[in-house]
């Protein structure tokens, strides 16, 4: 995390290696001046006579008076577009991530811009102005200064009293600062170039030679320390730590003002119109810069985004190869097992007529031949119209195992009480056994057969093993929230565990065939019509204390108000 952390600051900052080229050009001014560098344009007192002037001179000596003019204008204009450029550059960001903080700013920087402008077009008489250019100019250049410091603050600061997610994206927001900063900017220079008498504030002999310069001082290096550096905290990125850099060549530009220039156009009053410049071009670039990292963000996006979609697809169509797959082995499947029962019920069912003439035939030629039988004979035709029968049972068997889904009825209401104990009336137990309900069993909804076929297999399947001289079988009904469940318990032989399985397969018995008389159908039954149900069984047992199947079935599954039953009349 911490290395994510680190990792994050340093994309969001501007290199060290610019932090400091804008500290060297800062300071290389200074340098320069020192060892006797100037970067100011004399503008001295020029007579001339005209007879004894050429009309060339004469317009060299104009353009060499307005030089440093000329200067002035072209550092103002280039501050300028260099605001300008800031402005669009934020809009742009703007229609990409619909963060509202660089518009507002860029509008700040435009409308600082937009003051120079202003001032610049006063001191060229290009606007109509009143005053003299060596109050007009001086006093000019101070209020921009201070407007901008000002501007800036608020604009910036706006967003550490206003959170900037409760006006992301409010287009009327951002023309509403636009305008007032707007209108602020040009209120202040319409008074400014209609005023006949303007402040002085150049004092040459002074040490603040310009003592209105010291006010935007103190601006930016509030800015810096209580507005810029806290937003950046806030809202960490390339612009806004551009932003808290640009009060470097700021703080410059007013030191060398402040403390330097003391007329119009000379050393220190350019190179300060000169760092200005390089004051707004320091947001600019954090904002290109943004942009960029912005850009290329967006192509990685984009790319990983492709690449997802990509190995979606892939995904998708091989899902769907495999689902078609899946379908057609389920097509398959189920038409199979619709052949298997088909077939299963068909050849039980013609079984039954061969294995009737069969039965026929042994019982007349034990009938007709029985005196020329010997005792080995006649326990053979004892032995066959047993087989036959067996045979019988468990074609029989076979039916009602293949009939279970095949045969739908009208679910009705059951009683299970009353249902329970016809079974048992119609069940053969001799008196040997004690057969209860427990307690009371429920109303449920849902067809008769199955239910009397489940209780049919269960108690009879208990009476069939039976071992013990007074047996005991017990039915019993519990419930929890959503299911209902049923006991059928005995005190039989009990069964392995390992054999839990294996008795509900088809055609399985754990006794010899010969010992009882036993298809091994009956619980494959059951289970076959609780899985239907969506119920399941189970059973528990000891060896030689009994056993008990538990029958579970969700009560949704046997409500008339919820089951959504197929009906075949």
């Amino acid at each position: 995390m911490k290395l994510l952390a680190k990792q994050v600051d340093r994309e969001s900052r501007i290199s060290r290696h610019l932090i400091w080229g804008i500290v060297i050009i800062c300071v290389l001014p200074f340098i320069l001046t020192l060892i006797g560098v100037s970067f100011g344009q004399d503008n001295p007192e020029v007579t001339y006579s005209l007879p004894k002037t050429s009309f060339s001179n004469m317009i060299d000596v104009m353009f060499y008076t307005l030089a440093g003019s000329f200067t002035h204008t072209i550092l103002e204009w280039t501050a300028f577009c260099t605001a300008a450029f800031t402005v669009l550059f934020a809009f742009i960001h703007f229609s990409i991530k619909r963060d509202v903080t660089t518009p507002i700013i860029g509008v700040a920087l435009f409308c600082a811009g937009a003051m120079d402008a202003f001032h610049t077009l006063a001191a060229d008489r290009l606007i109509e102005a009143v005053a003299d250019n060596k109050d007009l100019i001086p006093f000019t250049w101070a209020l921009c200064r201070i407007f901008n410091a000002l501007i800036m603050i608020i604009g910036v600061g706006l967003f550490l009293i206003k959170p900037k997610q409760r006006i992301k994206g409010d287009i009327r927001f951002i023309l509403i600062t636009t305008l007032v900063f707007g209108a602020l900017a040009y209120t202040l220079i319409h008074v400014s170039a209609v005023s006949p008498d303007l402040p002085k504030t150049q004092f040459p002999d002074a040490i603040i030679t310009r003592p209105y310069d010291v006010i935007p001082l103190v601006l930016f290096l509030f800015a810096g320390l209580f507005i810029y550096l806290p937003f950046y905290r806030r809202n960490p990125s390339i612009f806004s730590h551009a932003l808290l850099v640009s009060v470097i060549p700021e703080v410059a530009v007013e030191f060398y003002m402040a403390f330097g220039s003391s007329a119009l156009f000379d050393n220190f009053f350019n190179i300060a119109h000169g760092l200005k410049i390089v004051a707004y071009l320091v947001p600019f670039s954090g904002l290109a810069f943004d942009y960029i990292r912005t850009y290329k963000d967006e192509q990685r996006s984009g790319e990983i985004l492709l690449r997802l979609n990509t190995k979606l697809e892939h995904e998708i169509a091989e899902r769907t190869k495999v689902e078609e797959k899946q379908t057609q082995l389920v097509t398959k499947l189920e038409g199979t097992n619709k052949e298997l029962k088909d077939f299963a019920y068909i050849v039980s069912h013609d079984l039954k007529a061969p294995l009737r003439a069969i039965g026929s035939l042994s019982h007349w030629i034990g009938e007709d031949y029985a005196p020329c039988f010997d005792e080995e004979g006649q326990n053979q035709m004892d032995l066959l119209k047993g087989r036959v029968d067996r045979m019988n049972n468990l074609i029989e068997g076979v039916l009602q195992y293949s009939r279970i889904g095949r045969i739908k009825e009208t679910p009705i209401e059951l009683d299970l009480n009353s249902l329970v104990a016809d079974v048992i009336d119609s069940l053969d137990h001799n008196g040997i056994l004690e057969i209860q309900v427990k307690n009371e069993l429920p109303l449920v909804f849902g067809e008769m057969t199955p239910f009397i076929q489940i209780f049919q297999n269960l108690i009879s399947n208990a009476i069939k093993y039976m071992d013990k001289p007074r047996g005991k079988i017990s039915i019993s009904c519990d419930e929890d929230e959503d299911h209902w469940i049923f006991s059928v318990s005995d005190n039989g032989p009990g069964i392995d565990e390992r054999y839990y399985d294996k008795i509900f397969q088809i055609f399985q018995t754990l006794v010899p065939r010969d010992d009882f008389e036993s298809t091994g159908v009956g619980l494959s039954i059951v289970k076959k019509i609780i899985d239907g149900l969506g119920g399941t069984i189970q059973v528990e047992s000891q060896v030689g204390e009994g056993s008990t199947f538990i029958v579970k079935l969700a009560k949704i599954n046997l409500s008339p108000k919820l089951l959504k039953l197929e009906v075949t009349p």
